[in-house]
């Protein structure tokens, strides 16, 4: 058997020898086959010598040209549209010979033109069958797939049709195309009909009872997939997407996919002019935020890339990652609420930048440890901001949320306190900014990850509300915008342009029907109802905030002041925090930080708190 098996695997020599016999016996039955046409079926007596000598003529020189083009090395599974015009142009050949044969009347006249067709039928057969029919398997075994709709871009991508056709990446057949050109409605492309334009998805889905939509994506994205996957999530089918490139990149749509909003466009070479050459430091490097921030700082050629972090581990992980990029990376380990601390990372690397990222974010650990969150967020951002103003840092950047906005938890109040902090510290030679924004996704804790390991583990998703909404963004967007509005002149609050918000709960039903489950009978949302501090919509502005848009919308400027002097704010918070540091704090000291926080403002009964 071994023997038999080996006998029969194909190497050069072998198909060489396939190919040459075939040749030896195939041409000659094509000639035979046009003399047989030429005359009805019988060769009469005189022309059989005729039909020897014309078939070893072509046989000689089809054997001739093979071997001097190389085309006996052709796999027999590899034929293509170049192989078939190089034996149309062969037998071309041989037929002009013929011809002038046939003007001498050694061949029949009809001869040329009976021969050519006849042989080149039998070539394909013999050269391309095996493609043939695995074509032709492949078309029948198509038929048999559940059908998809193709969503094509604006410049159509035609050939991706084809390749999806012909693709064993996924069981579906392209049943019907939807095309964002209103004028191809209603017409062909490669014999598939296109059954209208994204706004009629639904429809063409139903049209052709599909199983799956696959969408083409481009760069920049055509199609908001989120608003693709509201029309199509309770139809029960599947979506992909394929990259307008081709190949093999098919995969699954993705929760990141699911954010309704405008691709993120940044002027990168602003951001280069920004970091280059520069010592940049980042506080809180190993967190989602701090590490993406290391990534993307890395990219521009700072000078030194100061890694500040108090988790070790952390720390470590974010080093070796960039330390395989860059020489530039040094690590720090240290905490932002010790002084000692943050003087000697000033004092050893003298940062030109100051990106703040350290902060305790978790809205239900904080309710239960506001001493903690205080210390962190508020006394750790002052002692930051501080030591980057007498150490001569050229810019400070402080990261906030969106929850510092008109916050209802002690989280989200000492963020707020933390701009007001930078606003109150503006003025020096340092520049002094805030950057405001919502969730991000692939934040670690994040709302998307606590859901997915739910669905991963088939258990109950927990939502606090039905209504509840939040803001999303791409954390590697995040980063960019936040190093756009850092490169900006001006001191100040920015806030990033976040599109719509997102509802969590139906956000869960689609990470549900993503992973191919139904939301209800595979896998339960329970409602367990709002929890202290949290809010059912983030806002990103306050209603005293006047928004001013830059950049083309991608953020904003915020143009307002502070409701005190900057020394009343100051003293006020220094108060406070050592109230928290001497526990001694009177009251509820939840109480004390909200009514910092919201300084200033009116509460929705509209009575104002703290000092007017």
């Amino acid at each position: 058997m071994k023997k038999l098996k080996k006998l029969l695997r194909p190497n050069l020599y072998k198909r060489t020898a396939f190919y040459l016999v075939g040749e030896i016996i195939l041409v000659p039955v094509s000639v035979f086959l046009a003399f047989a046409a030429r005359f009805e079926g019988h060769i009469p007596d005189e022309y059989v010598p005729v039909a020897f000598g014309a078939a070893a003529f072509a046989t000689i020189i089809v054997l001739a040209l093979n071997a001097l083009s190389g085309f006996y090395r052709m796999k027999w599974g590899a034929f293509g549209i170049r192989d078939a015009i190089y034996g149309a142009g062969v037998i071309s050949f041989i037929a002009i010979l013929m011809l002038f044969a046939s003007l001498t009347g050694a061949l029949p006249r009809s001869l040329p033109l009976i021969w050519p067709p006849i042989a080149f039928l039998v070539f394909l057969l013999f050269r391309g069958g095996k493609v043939i029919a695995s074509c032709v398997y492949n078309r029948l075994s198509r038929l048999k797939r559940p059908p998809c709709v193709l969503v094509i871009p604006s410049d159509g991508r035609h050939n991706l049709i084809d390749f999806l056709c012909s693709s064993q990446l996924i069981p579906y057949r392209v049943a019907g195309i939807v095309d964002p050109n209103p004028h191809n409605s209603g017409s062909t492309i490669h014999g598939i009909k296109v059954l209208g334009t994204p706004e009629h998805i639904r429809q063409a889905v139903k049209k052709v009872n599909a199983r799956c939509v696959v969408v083409v994506e481009t760069n920049p994205p055509q199609f908001q997939l989120g608003d693709l996957w509201e029309d199509l999530k309770e139809l029960d089918v599947e979506v992909r997407l394929i990259s307008s490139r081709g190949g093999n990149n098919i995969r699954q749509i993705e929760a990141s996919d699911l954010i309704k909003r405008e691709p993120v466009k940044v002027n990168l070479e602003s951001i280069g002019r920004f970091i280059n050459g520069k010592r940049v430091m980042i506080t809180g490097a190993g967190g989602s935020i701090g590490s993406e921030l290391a990534r993307r700082v890395a990219e521009f050629g700072p000078e030194r890339l100061i890694l500040f972090e108090r988790d070790e581990t952390a720390l470590f992980r974010i080093n070796e990652e960039i330390s395989e990029r860059t020489p530039c990376a040094e690590p720090f380990l240290g905490d932002i609420t010790s002084e000692d601390d943050l003087d000697e990372a000033f004092s050893r690397h003298r940062p030109h930048l100051v990106f703040h990222a350290a902060a305790y974010k978790h809205v239900p650990m904080m309710e239960a440890y506001p001493s903690r969150a205080v210390i962190n967020n508020v006394w750790g951002t002052y002692l930051t901001a501080s030591k980057a103003i007498e150490h001569g840092a050229n810019v400070f950047v402080n990261i906030s949320t969106d929850k510092a906005v008109e916050p209802e938890s002690v989280m989200g109040a000492t963020k707020r306190i933390g701009e007001m902090v930078v606003r109150a510290l503006s003025g020096s030679r340092t520049r002094m900014c805030s950057v405001r924004f919502g969730n991000v996704l692939g934040s670690r804790g994040s709302v998307l990850e606590l859901f997915e390991n739910r669905i991963a583990e088939r258990k109950p998703i927990f939502v606090t509300h039905r209504d509840m909404e939040r803001y999303f963004m791409l954390v590697n967007e995040a980063v960019l915008l936040v190093l756009e509005a850092a490169a900006q002149p001006e001191e100040g609050l920015y806030v990033l342009n976040m599109g719509k918000r997102v509802n969590i709960y139906e956000m869960a039903e689609s990470l549900i029907r993503m992973s191919g489950l139904t939301p209800g009978k595979d896998i339960r949302i329970i409602v367990t109802g709002k929890r202290p501090g949290e809010k059912i919509v983030e806002e990103l502005f306050w209603p005293h905030e006047t928004p001013v848009p830059l950049v083309e919308e991608r953020f904003y400027m915020i143009k307002a002041d502070l409701p005190v002097s900057p020394k009343a704010l100051l003293d006020r918070v220094l108060q406070l925090v050592n109230a928290v540091k001497e526990n001694r704090y009177d009251g509820d000291l939840r109480d004390k930080i909200l009514e910092i926080a919201w300084m200033g403002a009116k509460t929705k009964e509209k009575k104002w708190l703290g000092v007017s």
